[in-house]
């Protein structure tokens, strides 16, 4: 009797050990669901606002960049939700790759679906931090007037942020890949499951984290410094959303820092992916929101010229840019501020 009681707690513990992890498998797949639409509503939503301030905008680096990054994740999260949903029944963890793609009936014909999954959307993700962090970083050099000392430091951060992230994910993917039945389909569930947990992707989690903090610290030092008027109403909306964004983007990459760090593997990516949605919106927030600024700007004055470098430079020592949303907000020898709308300007 004592043996046979024994073997049913056993049987009991395991069934309900494999029911908790059942649940963490499926929060996974919820979150990461909710995330892809996350993302594809503000796509939509905000499209015709985008059409006019972006896509029929000015060429350059901050457009191109935004626009890439904007497909990039589009892409990325329906790869996540593949991967994590199971919407292909035919899906392995060693036969048949199948792809975001496959949801429109088109299918790849390489082996391992899961590992081949996961290797694309972690370097999708991977260039998806390094655009994003480089829109923010164009966005918060704009708060200290385009100061090209300024710039350098944070170009530094900039890269040893992008090299860490690479690195850190690059690793991650690698032992994600190379370990044997790390990762696998599960029939039952219908979704693609890790096995172990692989501690590299906090360092993609820690670097990200200490990039943000270095802007956050740009700002207040420009709050501090003010290089620019204080009152000026492109910087206040700089500065409301940067905070906003930055303290948001903080709390996500920190909670995925602890994650990382220190949970079970079914539990291991259920806020990653909806956290990649939560950024790129307020990634894309903070982009277009300076962008209608800058547009209602060109309404509120007068040029002597036509918009080109040369005509924007006040002196010949003030930093320029020349970037398609940047318009210069300082005031200068060849702008005229209309007098009816100056109240609305600043």
């Amino acid at each position: 009797m004592a043996d046979q009681a024994s073997q049913v707690a056993a049987l009991q513990a395991a069934a309900d050990a494999v029911k908790q992890v059942h649940v963490q498998l499926f929060a996974t797949r919820y979150l990461t669901v909710a995330g892809a639409v996350i993302a594809l509503l503000e796509f939509t939503s905000g499209f015709s606002g985008e059409l006019e301030l972006i896509w029929k905008g000015r060429r350059g680096t901050e457009r191109n960049v935004f626009l890439v990054h904007r497909f990039i994740v589009v892409v990325g999260l329906l790869c996540a939700v593949q991967m994590t949903a199971g919407l292909a029944k035919t899906m392995s963890d060693t036969v048949g790759t199948v792809c975001f793609a496959n949801t429109l009936t088109a299918y790849l014909t390489t082996s391992q679906d899961c590992k081949v999954l996961i290797g694309l959307v972690g370097s999708l993700a991977a260039t998806s931090v390094c655009l994003a962090d480089g829109l923010v970083t164009m966005e918060v050099w704009q708060l200290w007037d385009c100061n090209w000392k300024v710039m350098r430091w944070m170009l530094f951060a900039y890269i040893l942020e992008c090299l860490g992230t690479l690195g850190f994910l690059t690793a991650t993917v690698f032992n994600i890949i190379t370990r044997n039945g790390g990762f696998t389909y599960e029939v039952l569930v219908q979704s693609c499951t890790l096995h172990f947990a692989p501690r590299w992707l906090a360092g993609s989690w820690a670097c990200g984290l200490a990039f943000e903090t270095t802007m956050l610290v740009c700002m207040v030092l420009n709050l501090l410094d003010k290089p620019r008027a204080a009152n000026v109403r492109l910087t206040r909306l700089l500065v409301r959303d940067g905070f906003a964004y930055f303290l948001a983007v903080i709390g996500l990459r920190t909670l995925n820092l602890v994650i990382a760090s220190t949970s079970e593997p079914a539990s291991f990516f259920i806020p990653t992916f909806c956290s990649w949605a939560f950024v790129t919106v307020l990634v894309n927030r903070l982009v277009v929101n300076q962008c209608r600024e800058r547009h209602r700007l060109r309404f509120s004055v007068h040029l002597k010229s036509d918009l080109s470098p040369l005509d924007l430079m006040s002196t010949p020592q003030s930093p320029q840019s020349t970037d398609v949303f940047e318009l210069t907000t300082r005031v200068t020898t060849n702008v005229q501020v209309v007098q009816e709308t100056r109240s609305d300007v600043y």
